[in-house]
């Protein structure tokens, strides 16, 4: 198995919590304590956004520069300074990289960078811990952040293309997939649901405040369905399909005197 090294993205700041609460605490802790608290902080944050580590040949990248000094530093202050250039060495090139992930340029996908390749977990380890040590003794760009530094397997970095996402990024991701799979299912139950509705025959139960007086024939009654079709009866009858039936069926009601006596009177009073 092949290992390799990721850190996490630069300015992303440092999680509060426990690292706060030592800095700013009334009880004295050391710098170190604090220092490999923000570490485990910062490789524990499921939020944190990671890049891969491309080491370059040496911890210690330098360059030779001409620095101006004076050859005469015990003159007087009334005596001209004699200005010479000296060789200095400094320390201004970064000891690592971060590999670029795959990406797409003018409809072409680019393929990822390869980190820095190691046959086993204790080669990355010990370059790691070499680069760091060296780097942060001669204030080398960006070597303090080695510091922040994970060893993974290379198949991490082959199975994410790369471009290694923080594991609250990967949950969320997950959770909006999910849910848009869900909408897609709502919509298909909905739009199912609205076929079976257009081929039910639409059925209710009318109440008797639908029944309406027929014009011209006292005591019949009609309604209309929801289907369309007409309906009569005789008030207080059976329910019929002709208007002739309901006719009948109100003639064939007992005569009665009692209401008949009492029109008559209405009438002679």
């Amino acid at each position: 198995m092949s290992f390799c090294v990721k850190v996490p993205k630069r300015h992303q700041g440092i999680p509060g919590g426990a690292v706060s609460e030592m800095a700013g605490g009334r009880e004295p802790t050391s710098l170190e304590a604090i220092e490999r608290a923000a570490v485990e902080a910062v490789r524990a944050d499921p939020w944190r956004a990671f890049e891969w580590v491309e080491f370059l040949a040496s911890p210690l990248p330098s360059n030779t520069v001409a620095q101006r000094v004076a050859g005469n530093p015990t003159r007087g202050p009334l005596d001209d300074a004699e200005v010479m250039s000296v060789p200095k060495t400094v320390y201004d090139i970064p000891s690592w990289r971060a590999c670029r992930p795959e990406r797409v340029k003018h409809g072409v996908t680019i393929p990822a960078e390869p980190p820095t390749i190691f046959d086993t977990a204790e080669d990355v380890e010990a370059t790691l811990e070499r680069y760091h040590g060296l780097g942060a003794e001669a204030d080398v760009p960006l070597a303090n952040h080695l510091g922040y530094g994970i060893v993974c397997p290379l198949s991490e970095w082959a199975e994410t293309a790369g471009k290694p996402s923080a594991a609250g990024e990967q949950e969320q991701l997950q959770a909006e997939v999910e849910l848009e799979r869900l909408k897609a299912q709502e919509r298909r139950v909905a739009e199912r649901i609205a076929e079976l509705r257009d081929q039910l025959v639409p059925t209710r139960i009318t109440a008797s405040s639908d029944w309406i007086g027929v014009r011209g024939e006292k005591g019949i009654q009609s309604r209309s369905r929801a289907d369309g079709t007409t309906v009569w009866r005789h008030r207080g009858g059976q329910t019929v399909d002709t208007l002739e039936e309901a006719i009948r069926d109100r003639d064939r009601q007992p005569f009665d005197r009692e209401a008949l006596d009492a029109v008559i009177a209405e009438a002679d009073a």
